[in-house]
C-alpha cells in the first residue's frame, strides 16, 4: 500500500509539472492563431530594379503587363499545394481571390499598389518565398513555400499513441522473450556464484531476453530479499543489466519503421492460429517488435510538428546542451520524464523520435539519455519499500552507480561527444535529404553509442570495488529492526516477471520444506524424551502457525499471478507450487496433531507402553526417511525416473502401520487397555499415515 502510494504521488507531481508546461505551450499558439490567420507578403517597386527579399515579403521590378505567375507547394516535398486561397488586389480596387490549381500554380493580373499578395488556408503557414526572373524581366515567377501548420491535439494524441504502442509492445516482446527462453533464464540465475564477471555476464544476458533493466533490476532485489542472491552477487547482476538495456537502442537503430504494421498484421495472424505453443509465443514476441517500430514512427509524426512551432523551438534552443549546467538540466528532464513512464527503454524511443525529426540536436539527445539513466532506478527504488534492509542496500547501489556515472559523465561530456562521433564515424547531427524530406540517418547510432559507451565504461569502473561497495552499504544502510508483516518474501513487483515471480514462490516452497523437516526433528526429540520443556513445545506450534501463513500468502501471491495470461509451463509450475505448498502446511497440521495427543495423554496422567513408543519412534523415522527420499529427489530433479522406488516405500510405510495397527488391536483384545491410550496410540498411527500420504500426493503432482 506505501509502495503504490508513493508511486502515485511520485506520478501526480511529475505529471503536473508537464501538464503545466503544455498548458503554457497551448496557450501561446492559442493567442498567435487568433492575432494572426495567415502572412503577407508585400511586393514593392524599386527605380533600381533591386530584387529585395523581406520577412515574409518579396520586393521586385513588376514586368510591364503587371502579372505575376506563381507556385505553392509543401516545404520538404516535391508535391504542390491545390486549392490555396491567393488574395490581392488589382489597379481598379477590386480585390480578387483565387485558387492554385493541381499543380500548385496561379496568375496574378493587373497587381495594383501596395503589390500584396496574401496566401490563406487555415491549415497552412507561409515559410519562405522566392523570385524566379526570366532575361528581360518579361516573367517574375513567384515560389511560396508553406509549412503544415501545427495541430497541438494532433500532436499529442500521435505522441501519446505512438508512445502507448510502444510501451505495449516492448511489454509483449518481454513477456514472449521470458517465454521462449524461460528454461534459458533458469540455467542463467543458477550460474550466478561469487565471480562478478559471471554475474555481469547474467546480468547482461537475463537483461537481454527479456528486454528490460527494470524486471532485472526489481529481479535481483527481489531474490535478494528472499536470500536467493547475496548482495555482492546482485550488484554485479544490476551492472550487467545496465548494458543489457542498450541493445534496445541498436534494436532501433534498424531503419524498419515503416515495416512496424506488416509486422504486426503477419505475425498477429501466426500467433492467432498456430497451435503450437512456443510458435505463438515466438510471433508474440515478433509483434511486439513491430509494435515497438510502429510506434516509434507514430512518435515522430507527432513530433514533426514541433519544429513548425515557434514557441517549442524557443524552449528547446533555451536549454541546448552547450554548457555544463545546461548538461544537467537536460539530463534533470531526462530523469523526470523516466520516472514518469518507469522505462528508460520507452524514454530512449522517445529521445530518439524527437532527434531523428530535427526537433532536437544529438548534444541535447546525448544529455536526455544520461539523465534516463538516472530516472530509472526509481522502479528498483518502489521494488525495496516493505523489503529486508539488504534488498533495499542492492536498490541503493542501482541509483548510486547511475548517478555517479552521470555525474563524472556530464564533467568530461565535450570530450565525450567527440569520441562518439568517431566511433559513428559520422557526424549524428548531418541532415540528409530523402525524397525531399529532411533525415537524420546517423543520429539513432550516435544516441545508442552514447547510451552503450556510457555504461560499459561506469561498469569497468565499479569492478574492482564490487565488494568493497557491498561492504561499505551494509555499514552505512543499518539493519532495520521493524518487522514486515509477511512472513515470506514475496513482492507483488514480481508480478511483472513470472519467470522471476515462479522462481521466488519455489525458494518459498523450499522454506516450508526446511521449517517441516525441523518441526519432524523437534517432535521426535519430545517423543523421545530428549526434549520436553514449553519452549521446545512452543517451537512446534509457532512453526505450524508460520506455515499457515506462509501457505495463505503463496495462494495469495500465485493466484494473482495466474490471474494473468500465462504460458502453460509456468501456469503448471504455479498449480505445483501451489498443491506443494498445500501438502507440506497440511503435514505440519498433522505433525501438531501427533504432538496434542501426545500432552494430552500427559494431561490425564497416563502414558503409552514403552512397546508402543518404540514404534512409534521407528515409523517416526520411516517416515522422515520417506520425506527425505522425496525432497533428495525433487532437488535433483528424479522425481519421474525414482518414481516407481518412492511408490515401492510409501506401499512400505503403509504395510508397516497396518501391522502396528493389526498387533495393537490384538493385544487390546486380550488385555485390558485405556480407552484414552487406545485412541491415542491409533490416532498417532494414522496421523503418520496422512503425512506419508500427503508427501507422496506432493510427489504426484510433479510426476504425472
Amino acid at each position: 500500500m506505501i509502495k503504490n502510494r508513493c508511486r502515485f504521488a511520485v506520478r501526480v507531481i511529475i505529471t503536473s509539472m508537464f501538464f503545466s508546461l503544455f498548458l503554457y505551450a497551448n496557450a501561446l499558439l492559442a493567442s498567435d492563431d487568433e492575432t494572426e490567420a495567415f502572412k503577407t507578403v508585400p511586393l514593392n517597386i524599386l527605380e533600381d530594379q533591386e530584387v529585395c527579399l523581406k520577412e515574409f515579403g518579396v520586393t521586385v521590378n513588376l514586368p510591364k503587363n503587371n502579372r505575376i505567375t506563381g507556385t505553392v507547394r509543401l516545404h520538404g516535398k516535391e508535391s504542390p499545394l491545390r486549392g490555396i486561397d491567393i488574395v490581392y488586389t488589382d489597379i481598379n480596387g477590386f480585390e480578387h481571390t483565387l485558387k492554385t490549381n493541381r499543380d500548385g500554380r496561379f496568375t496574378l493580373f493587373n497587381i495594383a499598389h501596395p503589390y500584396t499578395v496574401r496566401a490563406l488556408e487555415k491549415d497552412y503557414i507561409l515559410r519562405s518565398a522566392s523570385l524566379d526572373m526570366e532575361e528581360g524581366d518579361s516573367i517574375v515567377h513567384l515560389n511560396l513555400v508553406m509549412n503544415k501548420r501545427a495541430n497541438v491535439f494532433a500532436m499529442i494524441f500521435s505522441v501519446i499513441g505512438g508512445l502507448g504502442i510502444f510501451l505495449l509492445g516492448m511489454r509483449y516482446m518481454s513477456e514472449g522473450l521470458q517465454t521462449v527462453s524461460g528454461p534459458t533464464l533458469k540455467r542463467l540465475i543458477s550460474l550466478i556464484t561469487n565471480n562478478r564477471f559471471l554475474a555481469i555476464t547474467v546480468g547482461v544476458c537475463v537483461t537481454t531476453f527479456v528486454q528490460s533493466s527494470s524486471i532485472t533490476t526489481v529481479m535481483a532485489v527481489g531474490f535478494v530479499n528472499s536470500g536467493i542472491m547475496a548482495l555482492h552477487q546482485a550488484i554485479g547482476v544490476i551492472m550487467g543489466a545496465n548494458v543489457g538495456t542498450t541493445i534496445t537502442g541498436w534494436i532501433l537503430v534498424l531503419d524498419i519503421g515503416k515495416w512496424g504494421l506488416p509486422i504486426i498484421g503477419l505475425f498477429a495472424f501466426l500467433y492467432l492460429f498456430s497451435r503450437n505453443e512456443k510458435v505463438k509465443y515466438i510471433a508474440f514476441t515478433l509483434m511486439g517488435v513491430g509494435m515497438v517500430f510502429f510506434g516509434l514512427e507514430l512518435m515522430k509524426d507527432g513530433f514533426k510538428p514541433i519544429r513548425l512551432l515557434p514557441e517549442f523551438e524557443a524552449m528547446f534552443s533555451m536549454v541546448h546542451a552547450t554548457s555544463y549546467f545546461n548538461v544537467l538540466l537536460i539530463a534533470l528532464i531526462g530523469c523526470l520524464l523516466t520516472m514518469i513512464v518507469q522505462s528508460s527503454s520507452a524514454t530512449l524511443g522517445i529521445t530518439i523520435g524527437l532527434a531523428q525529426t530535427g526537433v532536437i540536436g544529438f548534444e541535447t539527445a546525448a544529455a536526455l539519455v544520461l539523465g534516463e539513466n538516472i530516472g530509472t532506478t526509481i522502479t528498483a527504488m518502489f521494488a525495496s519499500i516493505g523489503t529486508s534492509t539488504n534488498a533495499k542496500r542492492a536498490a541503493y547501489f542501482h541509483t548510486l552507480f547511475n548517478l555517479t556515472g552521470v555525474l563524472w559523465i556530464t564533467a568530461l561530456f565535450q570530450l565525450y561527444l567527440p569520441m562518439i562521433r568517431s566511433i559513428v564515424g559520422h557526424d549524428p547531427n548531418t541532415m540528409v535529404l530523402k525524397n525531399g524530406n529532411e533525415t537524420y540517418p546517423y543520429i539513432t547510432a550516435g544516441i545508442a553509442s552514447v547510451h552503450t559507451v556510457f555504461n560499459i565504461v561506469n561498469v569497468i569502473l565499479f569492478i574492482p570495488f564490487t565488494r568493497k561497495i557491498a561492504s561499505l552499504l551494509t555499514k552505512v544502510v543499518k539493519e532495520s529492526k521493524v518487522k514486515t508483516a509477511m512472513v515470506t518474501k514475496l513482492q507483488q513487483s514480481l508480478l511483472t516477471s513470472p519467470f522471476a515471480a515462479v522462481q521466488q514462490t519455489k525458494y518459498e516452497v523450499i522454506k516450508m520444506e526446511q521449517v517441516t523437516r525441523g518441526m519432524m526433528n523437534t517432535l521426535r526429540a519430545i517423543i523421545n524424551g530428549e526434549k520436553k520443556s514449553q519452549s521446545t513445545i512452543n517451537i512446534i506450534f509457532r512453526d505450524e502457525e508460520k506455515l499457515d501463513i506462509m501457505q495463505s500468502e503463496i495462494t495469495e501471491f500465485l493466484t494473482d499471478l495466474m490471474s494473468e495470461p500465462l504460458p502453460m509451463e509456468i501456469a503448471e509450475e504455479c498449480k505445483e507450487h501451489l498443491r506443494m505448498s498445500d501438502e507440506l502446511e497440511s503435514v505440519s497440521d498433522y505433525i501438531t496433531q501427533i504432538l496434542k495427543l501426545l500432552l494430552r495423554l500427559e494431561d490425564n496422567d497416563t502414558k503409552l507402553s514403552d512397546e508402543q513408543v518404540a514404534n512409534i519412534i521407528k515409523l517416526h523415522d520411516e517416515v522422515k526417511n520417506f520425506f527425505n527420499l522425496v525432497r533428495d529427489c525433487e532437488k535433483n530433479q528424479t522425481i519421474q525416473a525414482d518414481y516407481d522406488k518412492i511408490c515401492a516405500a510409501s506401499d512400505d510405510l503403509t504395510a508397516l502401520i497396518r501391522t502396528y495397527r493389526n498387533d495393537h488391536w490384538e493385544k487390546a483384545s486380550m488385555t485390558k487397555m485405556l480407552p484414552l491410550v487406545n485412541t491415542a496410540y491409533t490416532d498417532i498411527l494414522q496421523s503418520y499415515r496422512k503425512i506419508k500420504n500427503h508427501m507422496l500426493n506432493s510427489v504426484e503432482v510433479q510426476a504425472l
